[in-house]
């Protein structure tokens, strides 16, 4: 099981245990921001050495020299915080050395009676191949939809979106960063000014245009249009059939709320009841638009039902059947462990919680050992070794996976999984990467105004290599992200591939 820190508005929660630790700061009391940057980059810092399991990874020896250089470049941006933005960037400096989604100290939104008014320039933006493109204009605004945004503030797009987002999250080298981030570098607030942009050179037509940038209070469904940039539709979990023999299954989050996972579980009964169905399907697609990470439980149960739990067993464990999972063994990791089992215990995901049980008590028995790992052979490498059945799957209507930009972490799991079976093409956009530091939790830092994502293990031998990406066999460039707009290109695909 996995998760992803990734988006701004939907960061890691806090564990059960950390969530309380540190009081929320009165917003009315004076703030000594270079102060309290220092004293949080120092202590993520800390954290780190504690408890992430690079600290100890004899295949990654210049770990501890990196987050040294995180540290630093922490501190001296720290030096100059003057307010909520430079405590901000601050952590974003210090994340960015690490470059890695699992593992990033962020600050949270301003407490209660201090609410900040984000602001926009009148559009909204969207990353399409390699192009900047307006997605949503106001009206009135000069630059209409499509248009191509060629430069702000004498800076290459490109260029410019890096700089407006160096410490920000942004990791230049993932190509499905750019289409999840980019649309970022246009709103601003109170704690995101000082970089804003204050023109941009928009293609219109055949002619090109500077355009003075007018900032004003984003409108009340601003998220809902930056989420359709990225993004297009959320399709809510579940099965449908929005076009005769087109089946399209939702799984737009694997770390679903309580009604999330009771949809889970009905779309596993529905997937059973109408399996027949699905296998005189002209297609099945599975839409992983939304998805950021979360469990590889809910994909792997999904998968199991379309093309049958042996040749799923046997095909992933054969992927994977170099892995070895090394987990870190601290007193804060071996702690998360039970939440993490009480978690999937709630879930209904027994076998797991019941794995999770003893990877626990391994962990502490080797933390007691003074060992920095409890080191865990892959168990369903371990049970496709075992098993005696066939990995041919009687399963072979034509399936394809949208991916977004967004997609990492338990999101590429799925991806492994289901790209082990022949009938599967990706279409959409690339994806994210991650590291194989995984398995993140979360924890306050001391000043209860940033957090900071903690990963628990390494994946050692896994394929997938460290960033890498998926890029869709069927590019879907453009602008409209519509569902109706992939059933088209599916259906031609279809078509051409009779």
């Amino acid at each position: 099981m996995k998760a992803f820190l990734f988006a701004v508005a939907a960061a890691v929660a806090p564990s059960a245990s950390t969530a309380q630790q540190v009081p929320q700061p009165a917003p009315q009391q004076e703030v000594d921001w270079r102060s309290v940057a220092r004293s949080d980059v120092l202590a993520a810092y800390e954290i780190y050495v504690a408890n992430h399991p690079g600290m100890y990874d004899p295949r990654n020896p210049g770990f501890r020299a990196q987050l040294a250089r995180a540290r630093d470049r922490g501190l001296a941006f720290a030096d100059r915080a003057r307010d909520r933005e430079g405590y901000t960037e601050a952590l974003g400096a210090f994340s960015s050395v690490l470059s890695d989604g699992h593992a990033q100290a962020y600050a949270i939104p301003a407490p209660s009676g201090t609410a900040e008014t984000r602001e926009w320039p009148g559009f909204v933006a969207a990353w399409r191949a390699d192009k900047l493109l307006v997605h949503y204009a106001a009206s009135g605004f000069p630059a209409s939809e499509g248009s191509r945004i060629v430069s702000c503030d004498n800076r290459k797009a490109r260029d410019f979106v890096i700089h407006r987002l160096q410490n920000r999250r942004l990791r230049p080298e993932e190509a499905g960063g750019w289409w999840f981030w980019a649309p970022r570098a246009f709103y601003s607030s109170s704690s995101f000014q000082a970089t804003r942009p204050v023109s941009c050179r928009f293609r219109i037509g055949k002619s090109e245009r500077e355009v003075p940038l007018q900032w004003s209070p984003a409108p009340t469904d601003f998220d809902d249009r930056l989420a359709a940039a990225t993004d297009g539709e959320r399709t809510p979990i579940g099965l449908t059939e929005p076009r005769p023999g087109l089946f399209l299954i939702g799984m737009p989050s694997f770390n679903p709320d309580a009604a999330g996972v009771e949809a889970y579980r009905a779309l596993y009964d529905t997937l059973r009841a109408k399996r027949a169905d699905l296998a005189r399907a002209r297609a099945v697609v599975i839409d992983l638009r939304h998805n950021n990470g979360g469990s590889s439980y809910w994909s792997a149960d999904a998968g199991k039902i379309l093309w049958g739990e042996t040749a799923v067993n046997r095909r992933i464990g054969d992927y994977f059947r170099n892995v070895s999972i090394w987990w870190r063994t601290s007193e804060g990791n071996v702690a998360y462990m039970a939440e993490m089992e009480a978690q999937m215990r709630g879930n209904g995901q027994i076998e797991g919680a019941e794995s999770t049980r003893r990877t626990a008590e391994a962990m502490r028995a080797a933390l007691g050992r003074g060992e920095a790992f409890f080191v865990k052979p892959d168990e369903e490498a371990e049970a496709a070794r075992a098993s005696q059945g066939s990995a041919t799957s009687d399963f072979g209507t034509p399936v394809y996976v949208i991916t977004a930009g967004r997609c990492a972490s338990a999101c590429l799991d799925a991806l492994d999984l289901f790209t082990r079976f022949p009938n599967v093409r990706l279409i959409g956009a690339p994806t994210s990467g991650d590291t194989t530091y995984m398995e993140v939790r979360a924890m306050n830092l001391p000043s209860g105004r940033g957090k900071i994502s903690i990963p628990n293990k390494i994946w050692v031998g896994r394929p997938r290599a460290s960033g890498q990406v998926y890029t869709p066999a069927i590019p879907v460039n453009d602008l409209d992200w519509s569902t109706n707009t992939f059933l088209d290109r599916i259906e031609k695909d279809l078509a051409a591939r009779r």
